[in-house]
């Protein structure tokens, strides 16, 4: 009684009557050789495991799919606090841009180590002397500078400290 296998195997061509007589043979060789008590011992560790093979796989998958959730999960994070970042960023600029600020008078300030200045009107240069604006860099990707409130400055350093170039608070004269 062959199994399917050997019989596709034999109609395929790859192997040949006599290789399959001569396999059997020599299982039945070992069978008598080893014992029914015997082979049915390594049939029971082959099967026993290939179960605890099966079972360690499972885990590695499950631990796998934890792994991937706490990646997407993170990613899924970090994109919303960017999105929550750029519209805190958008909000400052949209309800604390002074309309009319500039004018005829040059307001000199420190960006980096370059020192610029703006041609604000004396209104506004007031104010920024006062703690009341701030100068920040530009919300267009061309750049530039551009004049908002003190309060949508404060918002502004919390998200983005980087584009704050110039903000006089009253407690930073002491």
């Amino acid at each position: 009684m062959k199994n399917k296998l050997v019989e596709e195997m034999l109609k395929a061509g790859l192997v040949s009557e006599d290789e399959v007589r001569q396999k059997e043979h020599k299982q039945r060789q070992e069978k008598k050789k080893v014992g029914d008590k015997e082979q049915r011992r390594r049939s029971e560790a082959t099967k026993e495991e290939a179960r605890r093979e099966r079972e360690a796989q499972r885990e590695r998958d499950k631990a796998r799919g934890r792994e991937e959730a706490a990646r997407l999960a993170e990613k899924e994070r970090a994109h919303h606090e960017a999105q929550q970042r750029q519209a805190a960023i958008e909000s400052a600029f949209r309800d604390g841009k002074l309309s009319y600020w500039e004018g005829s008078r040059q307001y000199y300030f420190v960006d980096g180590k370059r020192v610029e200045f703006l041609m604000v009107s004396d209104d506004v240069a007031k104010r920024l002397e006062q703690g009341r604006a701030a100068i920040v860099r530009g919300d267009t990707p061309a750049g530039g500078y551009t004049v908002l409130t003190a309060s949508a400055a404060e918002k502004l350093q919390s998200v983005a400290p980087d584009t704050v170039v110039a903000f006089h608070r009253p407690e930073e004269r002491a």
